[in-house]
Parts: structure tokens; sequence; C-alpha cells
């Protein structure tokens, strides 16, 4: 969120920076995110060390409570990508 400064118009000047810098932020991660579909599909599993501790919460919360695909079945991710699910 951007919190509207006090000066009126300066939102107006400072938006062509802004969303300059959001779409590089989207750009990398949507990079990283290929990436790792990339070595998913040639390891057929994921090898990465995950250092992040949100990451390894969510990951033990979906171990613990995920439902696990069916064997020949993706979801919507694969419909829409063409590409298996990690799952």
């Amino acid at each position: 969120m951007i919190e509207k400064p006090p000066v009126p118009g300066a939102i107006h000047l400072a938006w062509p920076l802004i969303r300059r810098f959001t779409e590089r932020v989207f750009a990398e991660d949507r990079t990283a995110v290929e990436a790792e579909q990339r070595a998913w599909d040639e390891q057929g599993e994921d090898w990465n060390r995950e250092v992040f501790p949100l990451i390894m919460d969510v990951r033990r919360v979906l171990r613990s409570n995920g439902v696990p695909l069916s064997a020949g079945s993706c979801g919507l991710s694969c419909q829409t990508t063409g590409r298996r699910s990690p799952g």
C-alpha cells in the first residue's frame, strides 16, 4: 500500500516511478518462479533447501493439512499453464 502524500498531485507525479519499480519486482518474481518450475520438471521433486521461516511454515502447514493430488491429475495450474503441478 502507498500512503497518499500530503502534497496535492504528488502521487500523480510519483506514479510512473512506483509503477516501474513494481513491474521490475514482479518480473523478477516471475523469472524465479519459472526457474523453480523448470527445476521441478527436470528433477521431479523439490530439492530446494529453504531458509526463509515463513516459507518453511507454509510448507509445514501444507504437508500436514494438504490433500495429495491423485495420479494423473494436476489441477487448475496445469490447465492454465500446461505444466505439472508440484503436488
